[in-house]
Parts: structure tokens; C-alpha cells; sequence
């Protein structure tokens, strides 16, 4: 039996020997490195419009009360009927403050009206 193992290690001695298959032992050389990906073409460019919408909101104020002065235009201390009328128009609210129907309405008039509307 000593023949027969000895026969195949001379047998694999002279296998290895040979060149094609001592080529076959080597390592091979590293391989080059793969190419990387080429890089991605740009999106294609798209009509694309941002609208930005602002909203102010504005709360309507009322304008500020005229005072005894600014009906009584020639400063008697009296509004008169034509006073009124040029600065405000409404004949009904002329009646309402002119409490004793004199025609004209006096500051109490006037300031009494002004607390009854509030």
C-alpha cells in the first residue's frame, strides 16, 4: 500500500509541475476596479410657478364720533338745523336730540343724546 500512496503523491508532484496547471494555482490578478455609474442626467426643467398669496384683513373702523364742536359751526353754543344738515344730513336725528323742540340743540341735548346711544 506504500507504492500505491507514493505513486499518487508523485503522481500530484508532477501535475503541478506542469505550466497550465501551475497557471491555475496563481491567484489571479485583482480586477480593475468597475467604472462607477456615470452620474444621473438632470430632471428636465418643468414650467413651475410658486404663487405666494397674502391676505391682510383690516377691520373697519368707525369713524370718530363728532363732537358738540364740530356740528356747531358759527360756535353760538347751539346747533341749528341748517348746521346739522350740512354736517350730517338726517332730519330724524335732529328731532330725537332736540328734546324741547326749540329748533336748535343745546351740549346737554347733544351729550344726553350721545349717552342714550351708547
Amino acid at each position: 500500500m506504500t507504492s500505491k500512496y507514493a505513486l499518487l503523491v508523485v503522481a500530484a508532484l508532477s501535475i503541478a509541475s506542469l505550466p497550465a496547471f501551475a497557471a491555475a494555482d496563481k491567484v489571479a490578478p485583482a480586477a480593475a476596479p468597475a467604472a462607477a455609474p456615470a452620474a444621473m442626467a438632470p430632471a428636465p426643467a418643468t414650467n413651475t410657478t410658486t404663487t405666494t398669496t397674502t391676505t391682510t384683513t383690516t377691520t373697519a373702523m368707525a369713524p370718530a364720533a363728532k363732537t358738540f364742536a364740530d356740528y356747531d359751526t358759527n360756535k353760538d353754543g347751539f346747533i341749528s338745523k341748517d348746521e346739522w344738515t350740512a354736517a350730517k344730513g338726517d332730519d330724524a336725528d335732529f328731532k330725537k336730540l332736540d328734546t324741547n323742540n326749540d329748533g336748535k340743540i343745546s351740549k346737554d341735548e347733544f351729550d344726553a343724546g350721545q349717552k342714550a346711544a351708547k
